[in-house]
Order: C-alpha cells, then sequence, then structure tokens
C-alpha cells in the first residue's frame, strides 16, 4: 500500500472518529572569583560580548504586516475557509533575513510570545527556531524557505480539531488524545493539494515520529523520519514546554533543555538536538536569572560540555550549576 493511500485510509478513520465524538461529547555550590582562570574569564568575556552586540529590531518595524495576514489565514482555516499559501510564502521571504540573521532568538520569541493566541505564536516560534537550526546546517536558502513554512504549517491539522478539546484545562481522556495525534495525518490531507515541497509535508505528516518507533502516526523509525520533522519535533517541544497553557504552567528554558538533553539519542536525533543545544543556549549569555531559591543573578558562562547548566553570578559569588543540583534556574527575566 503507497503512503498516500495508507494517508487516506487513517484519514478516513479521523473523519469518523471525530464525528462521533463530538456527537458523544456534547453536552548551589558557590565558588570564589578566585578559582576562576584567566581562561575562564577569556569566555566569559567574549560570551558576554557577543550577546551584547547581538541585536533584535522592535518586530512590528520588520514584519507586522505579513504577521497579521498570516494571523488572519489561520483564523479564516478555523472558520472553514480554504487555506491561503500565498500569505504564508510571502511572510517566509520577507521575513527569512530576519529569522536567520544576526538576531538574538530568544528576544524575537518573547516579541511573538505577546499575542494571546497560542497555536498561532508557537507556529511562528517553531518556524524561527526551526530555521535557526536549518542555519547551523548549513541548509540552503530554498530549503531555509522550505523549513520556514514547514515551521508554521506543521500543526495546521489542529485548526480542524474542536477547541473544546484542544484547551481543557485539564488532563484528556484517551479517546481526547486519540483525536489529538491525527492531527498530522489531517494537516497532511490538507497541504497535499497545494503544490507544496515534500520537505514541508513530511514535516507536517512526521513531526511527532520518534526515531525509537514509539512515535505517531505511523511509528517510523530514524532512517525513515525526514530530517525537517526532526528539527520540527525538538522545536515544538521546546517552545512548548516554555510556554504558559490553559492545561500546564511552562518550565524554564533549562529546564526544557534538560529535558530534550535527556530524550536525545533516545526519541530525538542526537545530532539535531546537540547542534540545537549547543546554539541556543548561547543566546542565554548576559541574561539575568531568577533561581529556586529567589535570588537574582546573571549568566556569564555557558559550559560547552553542558549547555544547561551555565555559570551564574549572584552578588559577588559564581555559582557553577554543574556543581549544585539542589539549584535550578526558574525563569530568565
Amino acid at each position: 500500500m503507497s503512503l498516500d493511500n495508507k494517508i487516506q485510509e487513517l484519514y478516513s478513520l479521523i473523519i469518523e472518529e471525530i464525528k462521533n465524538f463530538i456527537i458523544d461529547d456534547k453536552p548551589s555550590e558557590a565558588i570564589d572569583d578566585n578559582t576562576l582562570s584567566v581562561n575562564d574569564y577569556i569566555i566569559i568575556d567574549k560570551r558576554i560580548n557577543r550577546n551584547a552586540i547581538i541585536k533584535t529590531k522592535p518586530i512590528d518595524q520588520i514584519y507586522k504586516t505579513e504577521m497579521l495576514e498570516t494571523k488572519k489565514t489561520f483564523e479564516d482555516i478555523k472558520k472553514g475557509k480554504n487555506l491561503n499559501i500565498s500569505s504564508i510564502e510571502n511572510f517566509v521571504n520577507n521575513a527569512l533575513q530576519d529569522m536567520t540573521g544576526n538576531n538574538n532568538i530568544i528576544s524575537r520569541i518573547k516579541q511573538l510570545k505577546e499575542d494571546d493566541d497560542y497555536t498561532y505564536r508557537h507556529s511562528f516560534n517553531v518556524s524561527l527556531l526551526a530555521t535557526n537550526i536549518g542555519k547551523w546546517l548549513g541548509y540552503s536558502n530554498s530549503d531555509l524557505k522550505d523549513l520556514g513554512t514547514a515551521g508554521l504549517l506543521f500543526d495546521i491539522g489542529k485548526l480542524k480539531i474542536p477547541d473544546h478539546i484542544l484547551n481543557r484545562p485539564h488532563q484528556v481522556t484517551a479517546k481526547e488524545i486519540k483525536i489529538i495525534q491525527q492531527h498530522t495525518v489531517t494537516g497532511y490531507n490538507m497541504l497535499k493539494s497545494l503544490n507544496l515541497s515534500n520537505n514541508i509535508l513530511m514535516a507536517t505528516l512526521q513531526h511527532h515520529e520518534n526515531i525509537d518507533g514509539s512515535g505517531y502516526p505511523l511509528g517510523l523509525l530514524s532512517n525513515k523520519i525526514h530530517e525537517f520533522a526532526k528539527i520540527i519535533h525538538i522545536c515544538d517541544m521546546y517552545d512548548a514546554m516554555t510556554t504558559n497553557k490553559v492545561y500546564a504552567d511552562k518550565k524554564s528554558p533549562f529546564e526544557a533543555a534538560d529535558i530534550i538533553r535527556t530524550l536525545s539519542g533516545v526519541t530525538l536525533d542526537p545530532t539535531i538536538t546537540f547542534i540545537f543545544l549547543s546554539n541556543i543556549s548561547e543566546f542565554y549569555s548576559g541574561s539575568d536569572v531568577l533561581l529556586s531559591d529567589n535570588s537574582v543573578g546573571t549568566i556569564i558562562h555557558i559550559n560547552p560540555t553542558n549547555p544547561t547548566k551555565p555559570t551564574i553570578k549572584v552578588n559577588n559569588k559564581f555559582i557553577d550549576m554543574t556543581k549544585n543540583s539542589n539549584l535550578k534556574i526558574v525563569d530568565i527575566i
């Protein structure tokens, strides 16, 4: 049976499941300054200087119009209208230079998170993170455009799932989980007739596949999963964990990164995970953070071998997070 036939069979089951569901469901360890070597200080200075020169322009000066148009496209789909793919392509074409330029990705994500529509801003954040991974992997401009588009569209199937299922503030039931998981197939079917590249289609279909075969919808092993899907999977997890939702409080970026690190080589591609964690962590250098003991400090050094455990300066003390298992970073402030 061909892939399209398998997908069509799954899609037919989805339609029936959703119909039936709607009918049924109506109603520190501190270290002194003197313990740091000259080389440590050189590294610290380089990291802080790097962070200082990375500037991010206000988002409304770059592509506010395209963002509003893209948001309207998402809203139209929820109302049952057809996808206006040109608005998505326009956004990626106009924003790609900013998305992969010399910008602080973390600042850009904070700007995007000012919007109150989770599905919409989550797609933008994933698109931004994914295109940067593509840049770090050395992708061509054409592939970066595909990856940016995939980041915007990968969850489009969720727009066809009733809001009362997606936004329940309590733990979802097994039936609801089944409905939600079908968004990958729904999204694939929505996009396959739009003359989009196979890169985008496979990212949409496979972004919940795990390299050990435990994912969905097809339970593929690593060598059968498209690289775009592996990238989107990591970005999707990271942004979802660091965002407040109706059913879960956000985790700190470092806690989320730690979870991704533990899944590397298990369910997530280890090469892409390493590239993501190594690069994204550098954008936190120089940031102020709230610690679990309610103290506030500044990240002054990212450990290249353990990027989720930085060195933090609190008052006149340096705290090496690799040597302090009892202290955690609660949030970036």
